[in-house]
């Protein structure tokens, strides 16, 4: 999924602010963080707690390996139905 997303995605750092995006059942975070790597912001929707822990684990993982655009990845507990209550800034 990622490879055909990056065909729609403006190149890395060209864009002001940076794009957001939403990763609905993000699950263990592949997604999120690789559009994070992007330069994308990301709201990653879990609903599932223990697949949030592991999100959370994932985010920390790739922080501490030094891995770009951690700090653009957050974590949201919730579902689609939740989604305009929980990804407003």
């Amino acid at each position: 999924m990622t490879r055909q997303l990056a065909a729609h995605l403006p190149a890395q750092g060209q864009a002001t602010p940076p794009p957001r995006a939403v990763d609905v059942g993000a699950g263990q975070g592949t997604q999120a963080l690789a559009l994070a790597a992007r330069g994308l912001r990301v709201d990653a929707v879990e609903p599932d707690p223990e697949m949030r822990r592991a999100l959370s684990d994932s985010v920390a993982k790739q922080g501490a390996a030094g891995r770009p655009g951690t700090g653009r990845v957050r974590v949201v507990a919730g579902s689609l139905g939740d989604l305009p209550e929980q990804v407003r800034h």
